[in-house]
């Protein structure tokens, strides 16, 4: 198999670990599995992904590296908050199984918590395969992008692009509220 097609098969193999993991973090039984293998996912995607964006970045004007640290900034963003809303879970999940057994879940509004931060990561999941696909498809065209000229003719497409990036930005620090409400609940449920 030739290099280009052992990529796409990765890029589809972490995919369907993505779809799987969001699946399994949806299900109250299997949430606290479905976090984990979100993170390992996520983990593992940062690590491959900047590994294949080095060589863009390297050799890349200021609109491209734009782009292209997005996607950087939003799996680091993610893989921080994950790490941190494990460990808070599984520090409740454990003084919960002390005295009530297992599984433990969390009440209502708390609840609402977590899944408006697996609501912000699915987003930044579509966004940000979305964007990828349109930097390995359009290089050569961001690179040649100065923001000076972006808005005098017709750049359809670095604009579309320059909005995913900035939403991915935006998004990775609006899901830090949730983090943050998340990463108080051992405090605040002493059981």
């Amino acid at each position: 198999m030739d290099k280009e097609t052992i990529t796409y098969i990765n890029y589809f193999a972490f995919f369907i670990l993505y779809i799987i993991s969001f699946y399994y973090s949806y299900n109250n039984y299997t949430e606290i599995i479905g976090l984990s293998l979100l993170f390992i996912t996520n983990t593992s995607f940062l690590l491959y992904i900047t590994s294949r964006l080095i060589p863009i970045i390297q050799n890349a004007n200021l609109f491209l590296n734009t782009l292209t640290f997005s996607i950087i900034v939003g799996l680091i963003s993610f893989f921080t908050s994950l790490l941190f809303i494990l460990i808070s879970i599984l520090h409740l999940q454990q003084k919960a199984s002390n005295t009530q057994g297992t599984p433990f879940i969390l009440p209502k509004n708390e609840k609402q918590k977590l899944n408006n931060f697996k609501y912000y990561m699915m987003i930044t999941f579509i966004i940000g395969i979305s964007l990828l696909y349109l930097i390995y498809n359009n290089e050569i065209l961001f690179n040649n992008t100065l923001f000076s000229s972006l808005f005098r003719s017709n750049n359809t497409i670095q604009i579309i692009s320059l909005i995913l990036s900035l939403s991915i930005y935006s998004i990775s620090i609006l899901q830090l509220v949730p983090t943050y409400n998340i990463m108080k609940l051992p405090k605040k449920f002493i059981l």
